[in-house]
């Protein structure tokens, strides 16, 4: 049918090689209306070879759809949706063809693109360089556009801003000096992607502010239901072959029959540990290298402060030389290795945490059990599959564990994967504070080494050192049910209360046996055996045993344990003088009989081993 065009001017004028165009404007043509003005010159052959050279040529086109205008020049773009909606590109043009000048604004979808810098259009390899400029209100929009399905789980901060240097030919794309914003976040650093071979390849070195990840999980409005079962935080993505390989710029081989897939990148909760798929099938894709510096990266509660990562991604397999950081005040290092596979994938990690505050980290989770207390953590792990399910079950390694200064306070309760460790070291607080009045004062240390065996850690030789004593634990931790069990013994520490309290042939230890679930655990000790054994109160201590009984909070105790009056005073002496006749009309309870420190101190005891 042939192209049209309405209302078309042309005013230029030629004059020994040098071409004036004063006007060359059209109302409509495919759609887009535009302005052409400039002097051309050099236009006289020299030795049969023109040498034109562009002034101050200028360019304004624009259009209300760009899809439309492509599809009657008979164009398919190589990325569909790129296509919609309005166009404007304004563009000042100057020098000669191969090596030229110029200033161009692209306007669509929104947002706007600015470069300035120098074309070589006719080169083998033709190339542009120059300073550019992107503004966009919204990223996720403009994510669609190049038909990434991705909609973070905040909306605010969408808006991006970002400049830098720009080198793009057909064999790669690099921006250097890059300052801005992109997703509330300030960025710095340089990004490069080369395109040249069958896969894409991307060197990134990046330093933003504080990263919330929370921030960036995909909205959960974007669930697919997919194969029966619904994913949440699911985004679909573009086959790269047709983000890459088709355009007419790139020198890369054609794949083709590449569809788009969906990237589950988190899942729906279902149970302790969910089976929904990860499918981390996206890092085959690429090659890569990465190093990226944030003051604070956060995840849920967990704050990673000076977080820094250097990465390597080749044939699918992501090789993590160095993450380092301050997690709760304590120096975490660490370096792993994943491997995509179609079956199941494999990942394995080394790391190490000094000196990791216990408060602080448990506070964040809203525990207060402890007052103090450090964490030096190691480990060596490697596990394989495709849900948390199957890396749970399928973990294995070894590691080792210290913790120092530990002091609970009086706030433990159950509900953290602590929970175990504080109530043991609480109750035997309790147990020293009535046998000693200081309430086990003195801080604890636990530690020890372990294995982990298809998700189950084993653990034989933990060493535990208490105000009460010290003493071994033993027993295994199932991480897939969650589930722990474990014995020990503690041996009471040589002080000479305890040894005056105890007979000599008496208990020298307190078993202890701790099961249940991690967060909701179920901690005895067993001090049976002190009052069946029976407590010698020598003489020389009744005085001490006398202010024991008096000191503050001691009273409230005893009222818990006691299944008699309270009163602890001693009772009034019964008059000497008494009339025999004397006789009680009706029957009288009982009063309460005269208790004895050492009655109270049994009571007490069984009381503990209830």
């Amino acid at each position: 049918n042939g192209l049209r065009a309405l209302k078309i001017n042309f005013d230029s004028k030629l004059n020994n090689g040098n071409f004036v165009l004063n006007d060359f404007s059209f109302k409509s043509v495919a759609g887009i209306q535009g302005k052409i003005s400039g002097k051309l010159s050099g236009l006289a052959a020299t030795s049969g070879i023109p040498n034109p050279v562009l002034n101050d040529f200028r360019i304004n086109f624009r259009g209300n759809s760009l899809g439309h205008s492509l599809k009657i020049l008979g164009i398919k773009p190589p990325i569909q949706s790129l296509s919609s909606g309005a166009i404007r590109l304004k563009a000042i043009l100057n020098g000669k063809p191969n090596r030229l000048k110029f200033s161009a604004n692209l306007s669509m979808q929104k947002g706007n693109f600015n470069l300035r810098g120098k074309a070589q259009p006719f080169d083998n390899i033709p190339s542009v360089t120059g300073q550019m400029k992107l503004i966009h209100p919204d990223l996720a929009k403009l994510l669609r556009t190049f038909n990434i399905s991705y909609s973070p789980t905040t909306s605010k901060n969408n808006r991006v801003n970002l400049s830098g240097e720009l080198e793009a030919s057909g064999r790669s794309l690099s921006l250097s000096q890059i300052t801005g914003n992109l997703f509330g976040l300030k960025l710095e650093g340089d990004l490069k992607v080369k395109i040249d071979k069958p896969r894409p390849s991307i060197i990134a070195n990046l330093a933003t502010s504080a990263i919330n990840l929370d921030n960036f999980l995909p909205s959960k409005t974007l669930s697919y239901f997919f194969e029966g079962v619904n994913r949440e935080y699911a985004l679909k993505i573009v086959s790269p072959s047709r983000v890459f390989y088709n355009t007419p710029w790139s020198n890369t081989t054609t794949h083709k029959n590449k569809t788009d897939e969906i990237i589950y990148v988190a899942k729906k909760n279902s149970g302790r540990w969910s089976g929904s798929p990860i499918d981390i099938s996206f890092l085959s894709k690429f090659d890569g290298k990465f190093a990226l510096e944030t003051p604070q990266l956060k995840f849920n509660k967990l704050k990673l402060k000076s977080f820094k990562l250097r990465a390597n991604l080749q044939n699918g397999s992501l090789k993590i030389r160095e993450a380092t950081g301050n997690l709760f005040e304590g120096k975490l290092k660490l370096d792993g290795k994943v491997t995509t596979s179609n079956k199941n994938s494999q990942y394995q990690t080394q790391f190490t945490l000094n000196r990791m505050n216990l408060p602080l980290a448990l506070r964040a989770l809203e525990d207060k059990t402890l007052k103090s207390g450090t964490l030096d953590l190691t480990g060596n792990y490697h596990t394989k599959g495709r849900s948390v399910a199957d890396l749970v079950s399928h973990l294995n390694g070894s590691g080792s564990f210290s913790f120092n200064g530990v002091d609970i306070s009086s706030g433990t309760k159950r509900g953290s994967a602590f929970s175990s460790i504080s109530i043991l070291l609480s109750s035997l607080n309790k147990f020293a504070g009535v046998i000693d009045g200081k309430g086990g004062s003195e801080k604890a240390k636990l530690h020890g080494l372990f294995q982990v065996v298809n998700g189950i850690a084993k653990f034989k030789n933990i060493n535990l050192t208490s105000g009460i004593g010290s003493g071994t634990a033993k027993g295994v931790i199932d991480f897939p049910n969650w589930r722990l069990d474990a014995t020990g013994t503690l041996n009471l520490s040589q002080n000479v209360l305890m040894q005056a309290l105890m007979e000599q042939a008496g208990p020298k230890t307190i078993p202890f046996h701790i099961s249940g679930l991690l967060d909701q655990p179920n901690v005895k000790l067993d001090t049976s055996k002190f009052s069946k054994s029976g407590i010698r109160i020598p003489g020389k201590l009744g005085k001490k045993i006398d202010q024991i009984l008096k000191k503050k909070g001691v009273r409230s105790i005893l009222q818990e344990f006691l299944p008699v009056s309270p009163s602890i005073s001693s009772p009034r002496q019964p008059s000497t003088k008494r009339s025999p006749q004397r006789k009680p009309k009706t029957k009288q309870n009982a009063p309460p009989s005269n208790l004895k420190p050492e009655d109270i101190l049994k009571n007490i005891l069984r009381g503990l081993s209830r």
